[in-house]
């Protein structure tokens, strides 16, 4: 994946705060583009079939804190779900990943420590239940390609690495310059290289996924 994007992005940011307006935009687009998968089914971890379906803002970050917030409705039968995740901390995210491709619908999966994630489950507005998660699935076209010519679940995975990153360099949790070798590494090391070199990257959670991959063909 090219990331010269993320590259000039960080580079405008340095050290410093993130901007409301980098955060903002980024999280706009997240929103728009999960929203583009609106009606169609995706096949979550477990193998379940659910329909999928979104409020207007679906994702945000709110600038005073920092903090995220995640909503989407997932439909199996005849029960519809909305699951509410709030107070997101993107700079905890630990992995990144995409997921397999189901009929044209893929998900960013983003990792998170175990008990950093409540996730409340509405029905008819009622909250049935409030559950521990530590994952969050960021929905996307899969095989479509945007004016640019560019696939949809490429550029998904490069905005929320963007955005974790972003809050992770805030903490002091990683730098600009740390951030620019793994991108660099990512384009041209193997799998297995980029796994030895940056254990602890996002990325490192794909590069498995990708040494598995390669392994099944050998």
């Amino acid at each position: 994946m090219k990331r010269l994007l993320l590259l000039l992005l960080f580079s405008s940011v340095g050290h410093a705060q993130a901007s409301f307006e980098a955060l903002d935009s980024l999280s706009v687009v997240v929103s728009k583009w999960q929203a583009m998968t609106e009606g169609t089914t995706y096949k979550d971890a477990s193998g379940q079939l659910q329909t999928l379906s979104f409020p207007e803002e679906n994702f945000q970050i709110w600038f005073a804190d920092r903090m995220a917030s995640k909503a989407v409705f997932k439909k199996t039968g005849d029960t519809e779900v909305l699951a509410l995740t709030e107070n997101i901390d993107l700079s905890k995210a630990t992995g990144i990943s995409v997921s397999d491709n189901y009929f044209g619908v893929a998900y960013i999966q983003l990792d998170f420590p175990e008990g950093h994630l409540k996730t409340q489950l509405y029905e008819n507005g009622e909250l049935k239940e409030t559950v521990g998660v530590n994952r969050l699935e960021f929905f996307c076209r899969y095989g479509a390609l945007d004016p640019n010519k560019k696939f949809y679940f490429d550029l998904m995975f490069d905005m929320v690495y963007a955005l974790c990153n972003m809050m992770k360099v805030e903490k002091g949790l990683t730098n600009v310059d740390t951030i620019r070798t793994e991108l660099t590494d990512w384009n041209k090391l193997s799998a297995a290289a980029f796994l030895a070199k940056h254990p602890n990257s996002l990325m490192a959670t794909q590069a498995k996924l990708n040494l598995k991959e390669a392994e099944k063909k050998d």
